[in-house]
């Protein structure tokens, strides 16, 4: 593959500094057509989920960065490139017209990463303590006053996390919306303990609120807060759920294509997140119950009915409605 040549890097330097002199709006506006095309993009290659992850990074360069002028520059030119390109409406190479936009988009990040001597990391940007400290105080206050009826309150969180359909399927926020649903059910279990409910409530109602620790009129940048604060009232309701989804999103970090990874035997095509997705939702407390688990296979490649069955013995085995037979514990034990 051919490298770029400094005279390519100037070019590319060159065209965000023309694309910032022709813009005449304002950041604030061009944050919020950046999250709409995030918004519109349905993935369909996998690349899609590095794109939609930098324009994240670059909208976040531009909010923090302002008093720095050449990486507000970069990154206002890096979201403008690509929402020019999406103007002239669909490309002759359809999803592959894609390309060019998460060449260049990656490019922004990291000449400004290099800049900066700030290291690569392959999940959302992260809030800064005062933005968390911001974040945290408007949530207790939402613990004691709540701000709409539960009924309400859960129709409008979902209506928020459905207009994050696609940016969840690019990886980018898909644990908010397994949050809010989550927290939603929460809020209506009546086993649940009051203070669980509270928490609930407080989250939902906070990621309901545009105007809060960051205004969600900053488009993607806007949703880092209610990423924050959804995930904070699932850790004080649910502390063991916390390990599984942590080992989930690292991986899907460094790995995007995951997401869109299917198994095929022949027989049936399965998505290897809907086994992500069984383990989360019914494991929370396998890895503080099991010190070890051992996975005997056989010497052929399992096919996914295989693996399948399999996730559902160790859960039955976690959940005592099954127990390991004579062979299965001396199995374990020779593994051991």
């Amino acid at each position: 593959m051919k490298q770029l040549t400094y005279a390519d890097r100037e070019l590319l330097l060159q065209t965000f500094d023309s694309l910032k002199d022709q813009w005449d709006g304002s950041d604030d506006e061009l944050l919020m057509r950046a999250c709409q095309w995030g918004k519109s993009i349905a993935p369909t290659f996998g690349f899609e989920h590095a794109l939609t992850r930098d324009v994240a990074v670059l909208s976040r360069y531009l909010v923090d960065r302002q008093d720095d002028q050449d990486i507000a520059d970069i990154a206002c030119g890096g979201l403008l490139y690509v929402l020019n390109a999406a103007e002239h409406g669909p490309s002759e190479l359809r999803d592959f017209g894609l390309l060019d936009d998460a060449f260049v988009t990656s490019y922004a990040v990291h000449e400004i990463r290099t800049r900066l001597g700030d290291p690569a990391t392959y999940n959302p940007p992260r809030l800064t303590p005062a933005e968390q400290q911001r974040a945290e105080n408007l949530f207790l206050e939402l613990v004691d006053k709540p701000v709409l009826e539960d009924s309400q309150l859960i129709s409008e969180a979902r209506r928020v996390g459905e207009s994050l359909t696609n940016l969840a399927a690019s990886g980018l926020f898909r644990r908010l919306r397994m949050n809010i649903d989550y927290l939603a059910a929460v809020l209506v279990d009546a086993d649940r303990t009051a203070e669980q409910r509270s928490y609930a409530r407080a989250a939902l109602a906070y990621v309901v609120q545009e105007q809060d620790a960051i205004d969600d009129r900053l488009g993607i940048v806007g949703y880092l807060d209610d990423n924050f604060i959804a995930q904070l009232a699932v850790d004080l309701i649910e502390p063991n759920r916390e390990p599984w989804l942590e080992l989930l999103d690292a991986t899907v970090g460094v790995w995007p294509f995951l997401n869109n990874l299917h198994l095929d035997d022949g027989s049936c095509v399965r998505s290897l997140s809907e086994y992500m997705d069984n383990i989360v939702s019914r494991s929370y407390g396998l890895m503080s119950r099991l010190l070890r688990t051992a996975v005997v296979l056989s010497d052929s490649t399992p096919s996914t009915k295989d693996i399948d069955t399999g996730l559902h013995e160790l859960l039955a085995i976690r959940d005592g409605s099954r127990y390991l037979t004579e062979d299965e514990r001396s199995a374990v034990g020779d593994a051991q």
